[in-house]
């Protein structure tokens, strides 16, 4: 797989964890009362499930900051190694 690849796929995932933070810190109705996310809701609480999902978003940040500093990003059989 191609650095490029890689940085494109390492940048969604910042993006995926920035949204989920924003989302939880800016309480957007769209985020919370989707179908899908609102079992979660319903249960825990909105202000629980903002605090789960900004930890999840934090997580998912910290996990591609992982991703850079171990060298996924210069590793040429990265591919081989997951793989694909």
């Amino acid at each position: 797989m191609n650095p490029l690849a890689l940085q494109i796929a390492l940048g969604i995932i910042f993006l995926i964890g920035s949204i989920m933070i924003i989302a939880a810190i800016f309480n957007w109705k769209l985020f919370f009362e989707n179908k899908k996310t609102n079992f979660l809701t319903e249960r825990m609480g909105q202000n629980k499930a903002r605090l789960l999902y900004g930890c999840i978003g934090l997580l998912v940040i910290l996990m591609g900051i992982y991703a850079i500093y171990n060298g996924f990003l210069e590793d040429e059989n990265l591919g081989e190694k997951i793989g694909w």
